[in-house]
């Protein structure tokens, strides 16, 4: 999934790194799918030219962490990246505009999964998003079952 975003990371002089480990979610497929493709769209596009984007999976017991180095972001701004429509007037590499609904459709995907979708500003500019979703495991534990 990240991979489908290495020439858009290359056209705007961003490198992309990935660090996957084991994280067994059971959930529909194209939603989760989707839910990468939106957190790793945004890191790059928000981000700058010779930044980075990091995308770490399984990694410290937590289903997935991107992380950019974009603008500097207020942390009271923060929460607000979740709304629907909302983008910060921040200098970005891709000015084609975007109606604001990444993030949004990330929580929703996130909700729908039983999973939590956080965000945090890094000092010295970009943000971090952590995405805990319960494991096929948790899911067995629980005795709940999800469609595919």
């Amino acid at each position: 999934m990240v991979e489908a975003h290495a020439r858009f990371a290359a056209d705007a002089d961003v490198k992309l790194s990935v660090d996957a480990g084991p994280y067994e979610v059971v959930g529909d497929g194209v939603l989760l799918e989707r839910l990468v493709r939106n957190l790793v769209h945004n890191a790059v596009k928000y981000n700058r030219p010779g930044g980075t984007v990091g995308v770490r999976v399984g990694t410290s017991g937590v289903a997935l962490t991107v992380e950019n180095t974009g603008p500097v972001i207020p942390p009271p701004e923060v929460g607000r990246l979740f709304e629907p429509f909302t983008r910060l007037a921040t200098g970005r590499i891709d000015h084609s505009g975007g109606s604001g609904l990444g993030l949004t459709i990330a929580r929703s995907i996130v909700r729908a999964h039983g999973g939590t979708i956080a965000a945090v500003s890094l000092l010295d500019g970009g943000l971090s998003v952590t995405v805990d979703l319960p494991t096929s495991s948790d899911t067995v534990k629980a005795g709940r079952t999800r469609e595919r």
